[in-house]
């Protein structure tokens, strides 16, 4: 046999091999020269852009899903920090167009969390960008871009417009959730902040010494004589919105089950989690917020990163997904147990905070006992969820079409600031000189760092609260640095599709196969 006739045969197992793999996986990862999604997060270190001097330089940015043109299919936008913002439309059949430029979509901030939204209620979303950076001192404003319709090529067009809708928040902001809460009939907007701060993040001062510029904005929308569009109002104080922290994600639910939307905002560093629970009365139209985290949960995440506020046991009360920074690494977790301090621990109770731990917490809903709400059970480590290493969007949502919340969850990390070696010698080691000298000797060993470069994590959900980690099985694993998640049926084919926003390398689509390989049943909605 010649050796052109071999190495043809090799060439064809190594394709049926291929295939095969995919198809034995319920994700499969499909290349940008078949999806046209060539966005990418570059981050790259300068003076001021590193992890010295901006904590936050690696937590990377969002994702978010729309129908801009209003075609049907599912579109994406991607945020990035030191490259501009995209859109792409979907043509179908997992293939998209990016439109960024033809539609006016063009971004030069820090942009962090994205919303999409119908802001003046005229059938077509607008896009809401949060801003934040490495400085900022009021002049981080987010970005809304309203869509203006359809171009002759079918292309919306976008123009800012963030000043005239009263959502140009110069705060760091993070995230933001577009929610009726005031029962009105239109949509009101939760701002959630976080922000450099001239303390230690990790020191438990008396909660009075926290910068003002941390605490959350809500606005109302409102209706202004002689302007069109809606104007929105900082109700922040009047309502009880009165708390603030190192903001990573925000969620809402009903969580007491009495039809009043409430806010789960997830803080990072020292700053505790905070369970806003809605409260009106009688029949009163002016509602207001009270916090009871600390009497509805038994303890927090520490390190609270992203959020999910959903059902996960079908038992109809929603329940909260936090993650936090714990690996499953044995050796990277001896590494990184210096953060946990007792006596700073003891400080931290005195000083008013809640109980925080460092690991992921899956607090389940227990719902109300003799007209009383009971503390939510906290259920992480009993269900092998815990630890996740450096996570950041948890997803809960049923992947398989077997009708229970499975869970997904993006980690990765470009420079390992957490290592004990680091922190001991940042904080014991770099004493002498002058600042500016500390400051540049700190930043040339973060240049020593590690990274954490991880697979996503997947959990089956096998009834009962049971859950199995799937990661290797549903698909094959891909180390990234994975920020923003977002899912949605983008071939319409009755499964949900999941987009990933990376840092420093292309963002990928996972096709959801399940419905290729099993008989499901599935509800399309318009």
């Amino acid at each position: 046999m010649s050796k052109h006739l071999i190495g043809f045969f090799l060439l064809l197992l190594t394709v049926f091999g291929c295939k095969k793999e995919q198809k034995d996986h319920r994700f499969v990862h499909l290349a940008s020269s078949k999806t046209g999604i060539d966005f990418v997060n570059r981050i790259t270190e300068n003076d001021s852009i590193n992890a010295v001097n901006f904590q936050y330089c690696y937590n990377g940015g969002g994702v978010r899903m729309g129908d801009f043109n209003n075609d049907g299919l599912t579109d994406i936008v991607f945020t990035g920090n030191q490259v501009s913002s995209k859109l792409y439309l979907n043509q179908g059949e997992l293939s998209f167009e990016g439109v960024s430029e033809k539609a006016n979509f063009k971004t030069s901030s820090w942009t962090t969390g994205v919303s999409i939204v119908d802001i003046n209620s005229d059938g077509l979303e607008d896009i809401y960008l949060n801003v934040g950076g490495s400085d900022c001192k009021g002049d981080c404003n987010n970005l809304l871009f309203v869509n203006q319709g359809l171009d002759e090529n079918g292309v919306p067009r976008f123009a800012e417009e963030a000043t005239a809708y009263g959502l140009d928040d110069g705060n760091y902001a993070q995230q933001s959730v577009f929610f009726d809460y005031d029962g009105d009939g239109d949509l009101d907007v939760y701002i959630l902040h976080n922000g450099n701060s001239g303390i230690d993040k990790n020191n438990p001062v008396p909660k009075q010494y926290m910068p003002p510029h941390l605490k959350d904005f809500l606005l109302r929308n409102d209706t202004k004589e002689g302007i069109e569009h809606p104007v929105f109002t900082n109700v922040s104080e009047s309502v009880g919105i009165v708390h603030g922290g190192f903001g990573l994600g925000v969620g809402i639910n009903d969580f007491n089950g009495d039809g009043l939307i409430d806010i789960y905002v997830a803080n990072d560093f020292i700053t505790e989690d905070l369970l806003y629970i809605q409260k009106r009365h009688g029949d009163s139209l002016q509602p207001w917020f009270e916090e009871k985290s600390k009497q509805l949960l038994g303890h927090e995440t520490y390190n609270a990163m992203g959020i999910d506020f959903q059902d996960i046991n079908n038992d109809t009360r929603p329940d909260i997904l936090v993650l936090d920074m714990l690996p499953q690494d044995y050796g990277r977790h001896k590494k990184m147990l210096g953060m946990m301090n007792y006596d700073k621990y003891l400080l931290s109770l005195r000083n008013g905070y809640s109980l925080q731990y460092v690991h992921n917490t899956l607090q389940i809903n227990n719902g109300q006992l003799h007209e009383k709400p009971i503390k939510a059970s906290e259920i992480g480590f009993l269900k092998g969820l815990a630890s996740t290493d450096w996570s950041w969007a948890p997803l809960m949502v049923d992947l398989d079409n077997d009708a229970d919340k499975d869970i997904y969850i993006s980690n990765g990390y470009v420079k390992d600031v957490a290592d004990l070696d680091y922190i001991n010698y940042s904080g014991q080691n770099n004493m002498f000189g002058t600042r500016e000298q500390r400051i540049a000797k700190q930043i040339e060993f973060t240049k020593k760092l590690d990274s954490i470069y991880l697979p996503n994590f997947i959990y089956e959900n096998d009834g009962a609260l049971h859950f199995t980690d799937v990661s290797d099985n549903w698909v094959v694993g891909k180390p990234s640095y994975s920020n923003g998640v977002a899912y949605a049926d983008l071939d319409r084919d009755g499964d949900l599709d999941l987009v990933v926003n990376n840092i420093n390398e292309p963002a990928y689509l996972l096709e959801n196969t399940s419905n290729n390989n099993e008989e499901t049943d599935y509800l399309r909605i318009q």
